[in-house]
């Protein structure tokens, strides 16, 4: 389930009332990469985060949707990660 919600000084507030079931509940947050600052890394690491960006947000090559089902398979596994 998608639930909106604004991350303000440490707080996670949903933009609507959410009753969890449980009291503890693992939630996963999509934050745009423009609001992360990488600071925290040395330049080695923020090299590598920037050529994993750049090569998660590159176009498919057409060519790949006519590989074996094996290859297919792994770019399917590949693009679940893939921001849209």
């Amino acid at each position: 389930m998608k639930l909106k919600a604004i991350y303000e000084e440490g707080r996670l507030s949903f933009n609507e009332p959410v009753h969890f079931k449980h009291p503890r509940v693992e939630v996963v947050v999509d934050v745009p990469d423009t609001e992360v600052e990488l600071s925290g890394f040395d330049e080695a690491t923020k090299r590598l985060v920037e050529e994993l960006d750049r090569i998660r947000n590159a176009p498919i090559p057409p060519e790949w949707n006519e590989e074996p089902s094996s290859k297919l398979d792994r770019l399917d596994a590949f693009t679940r990660f893939r921001k849209d």
